[in-house]
């Protein structure tokens, strides 16, 4: 019966907003949770019905707890400068909370679990936009402190929080995210012919894919890039394909001042449905990101069979395994020999892309919605 099933509010805002990084990771969690032992109740925001999340919310199949008649500005207001609790907005009294976004709501009552994807203000401060840097820091050690327990999504953020935060080890927990690979493998002639005429791909081009910001390390593809293509060394276009950031218009200056205006292709924003054709028609993904809780583009590459190449540091060796090159971030000289070295061997790119395959094995999303349901059970008290 539902009375004897482990109830858990699970803060579904990110899945309804955004189905990409944190919203994508939830959905799929949520979606792939076994319901016999466990009811999920999703606690989210729309004030006076605003915004359309009728979608999303059907596709996740969920029960809902939903605020509408206070405005979210209020509610921020009210938790944070009179320290009201949230468990007075959202009167439903579950065994556990759990909260997917770094940040707990202040005076928040009963079992609490937090999300912490990764470590990236503490790590690289200077890659963060300043405006909030400092109230959100503080809000953020407040929530580590309160948590009873915390999720995050490798070894690489795990061991980070217990040396950097000091939190025990016993209180944190990893489910990683996993892959769709048939989503990502399964190619459809009639969808990538559309999806090329859409974005202005050419025929050969070497991949990044992501958002355009400073802690994803695009210069140094660009300038990796151009040293080989200004030299004549290879011939294939660069694909930057993603959305705007901050600090984006120093890429577009880069690429102006090594004369690669005609080289380099800048799509901005790609529709989720169109990564899998973006990714298979490539020749090389490159993805020297300067830090990365996890690092999911390298799966999603691996798993559309292409040669994949990474940073040798934080969460992404975790995932490459030995089905990718590894490279220093810092070092334009290593990205480039890397890229040609792919380019120019046909053998070894055709070794990490059997290698990429096998790799995205490892991760599925229903062995992570598993885990996370062995974390409620152990810490809901039932």
């Amino acid at each position: 019966m539902v009375e004897d099933k482990l109830q858990v509010a699970v803060e579904i805002q990110p899945a309804l907003e955004d189905h990409t990084g944190v919203g994508w990771y939830l959905y799929e969690l949520l979606n792939n949770i076994d319901r016999s032992e466990i009811e999920i109740i999703g606690n989210y925001f729309n004030f006076l019905n605003r915004h359309d999340y009728s979608k999303s919310l059907s596709n996740l199949d969920l029960k809902y707890n939903k605020l509408q008649y206070v405005p979210y500005r209020i509610y921020k207001i009210l938790t944070e400068k009179y320290n009201v609790s949230y468990n007075l907005f959202f009167r439903k009294k579950t065994d556990i909370y759990h909260f997917t976004r770094y940040i707990l709501p202040n005076n928040i009552k009963g079992k609490v679990i937090l999300n912490i994807y990764d470590l990236v203000f503490e790590k690289y401060i200077e890659t963060m936009e300043s405006k909030n840097r400092e109230s959100f820091k503080r809000s953020f050690y407040k929530s580590v402190k309160r948590a009873d327990q915390i999720i995050t999504i490798s070894e690489s953020s795990k061991n980070e929080l217990v040396e950097i935060l000091k939190v025990p080890v016993n209180k944190i927990h990893i489910v990683q995210p996993g892959i769709d690979f048939q989503k990502f493998n399964t190619k459809n002639s009639e969808i990538t012919k559309n999806v090329i005429l859409k974005y202005s791909l050419p025929e050969d081009y070497i991949l990044y894919l992501g958002t355009l910001e400073p802690r994803k390390n695009i210069s140094s593809i660009i300038r990796a890039y151009g040293s080989l293509r200004n030299s004549n060394k290879i011939t294939e276009k660069l694909v930057i394909a993603g959305k705007k950031g901050w600090l984006f218009s120093e890429i577009f200056d880069l690429i102006k001042s090594l004369d690669l205006e005609n080289e380099v292709i800048l799509t901005d924003y790609v529709a989720e449905f169109d990564k899998p054709a973006i990714y298979q028609n490539a020749k090389l993904f490159v993805f020297p990101s300067l830090y990365e809780g996890f690092g999911m583009p390298i799966l999603e590459a691996m798993a559309a069979g292409i040669p994949v190449i990474t940073s040798n540091t934080s969460a992404m060796p975790e995932v490459a395994g030995d089905a990718a090159i590894l490279v220093n971030p810092l070092s334009i000289e290593e990205i480039s020999e890397a890229m040609l070295e792919v380019m120019n061997n046909d053998k070894l790119s055709n070794e990490l892309i059997s290698k990429g395959f096998d790799r995205c094995k490892k991760f599925t999303w229903s062995n992570s919605a598993n885990k996370l349901v062995e974390i409620y059970k152990k810490y809901g008290g039932k």
